[in-house]
């Protein structure tokens, strides 16, 4: 079992490791070496029992594949030298074994498939293989809080959806961490949410994977948080995680694509570019929108003067837009 699951574990993209001091760092060897041999007592150093929860969290948040073990069900039983973690774990071993084999054979395909590219394109290919394979499950199953519900039976909530992603840019290379917050809007029946930073060409960067398959319309994958700034992502997000990497530089899909219609002069060429060849849609970002009651009915207005100028007969069509991060997608209704 050990070396199973120690082939999903690579201390190099523990993030929240990194950030404890040398005894801490000692306690979560501890407890993540208990975590993968399975043992029932996993005696640690002694340590302040209030951090021992935290240092819990750090393992499960590091290492997705540990998705076993419930993060509360433990106890403390205090010695002299050294105190001991009480795990519970959610399944037997064999069970463990057959779902972490299934979860490799599943993804293993994909992985290949990703190996030789750059790290922004490992990066879109996870993002769009979750998004293609994943359905946001409004039931809350369990097993959609781990990596197991999105990766091995394609649904999950943000929680499962951002340890399904660390995983794969764990296999690939790829510094992530995973970032707990607030949510303003999007997702249903809940406040607190949770999403990824990525290091891709050495900038951290948002990435928010459930907020892009919560967006999809008319089966076009939706880019609106790939590689956000801190300031674009809290316009709609809040940040409870401490001590996490400050992410200065918007490296957004819209933006490295050409995306974004910067002045109204270049709407009708975007759209000239965007629904050439009988495409139906087209997606872009507005930048630095004041009021965005103001900038839809312009877009609206614009949209319907190219249109009439430029189609025979009238075009039916509606807009799904997103209107903290100011994305619009235009999708031509067929005849």
């Amino acid at each position: 079992m050990t070396t199973l699951i120690s082939k999903f574990i690579n201390k190099k993209y523990c993030y929240f490791r990194s950030k404890l001091s040398i005894r801490e760092q000692i306690v979560y060897d501890c407890v993540l070496s208990g975590f993968i041999s399975f043992k029932i007592n996993i005696k640690i150093p002694n340590i302040e029992t209030e951090k021992i929860q935290d240092i819990f969290q750090d393992v499960l948040l590091d290492n997705p594949i540990i998705f076993f073990v419930e993060l509360a069900s433990y106890r403390i039983v205090e010695g002299k030298y050294c105190n001991v973690v009480i795990p519970k774990y959610r399944f037997g071993e064999i069970q463990i074994k057959s779902t972490i084999h299934a979860i490799f054979n599943k993804i293993e395909r994909f992985i290949n498939s990703c190996r030789d590219l750059g790290e922004l394109s490992k990066e879109e290919m996870i993002h769009n293989y979750l998004i293609n394979n994943v359905a946001y499950d409004y039931d809350f199953k369990q097993s959609s809080f781990e990596c197991v519900g999105p990766l091995l039976f394609g649904h999950g909530v943000c929680e499962g959806m951002s340890k399904a992603a660390k995983l794969l840019m764990d296999l690939l290379g790829i510094h992530s961490l995973i970032v707990i917050g607030k949510i303003t809007k999007n997702i249903p029946n809940t406040n607190l949410h949770a999403w990824n930073i990525v290091k891709v060409d050495g900038n951290y960067s948002h990435l928010d994977v459930t907020f892009d398959i919560t967006l999809i319309e008319w089966n076009i994958i939706r880019y609106d948080y790939f590689n956000l700034s801190d300031e674009e992502i809290l316009l709609d997000h809040t940040i409870i995680t401490k001590n996490i990497p400050k992410c200065s530089l918007s490296n957004s899909y819209y933006k490295i694509n050409n995306l974004i219609i910067n002045m109204q002069k270049d709407f009708n060429s975007y759209f000239q570019t965007h629904l050439s060849n009988g495409n139906k849609d087209v997606v872009f970002k507005l930048p630095n929108i004041k009021n965005f009651e103001t900038a839809k009915n312009k877009v609206f207005n614009l949209t319907d003067n190219y249109l009439m100028s430029n189609y025979k007969d009238y075009i039916n069509y509606q807009f799904s837009m997103n209107e903290t991060q100011a994305v619009f997608h235009l999708h031509i209704l067929d005849d």
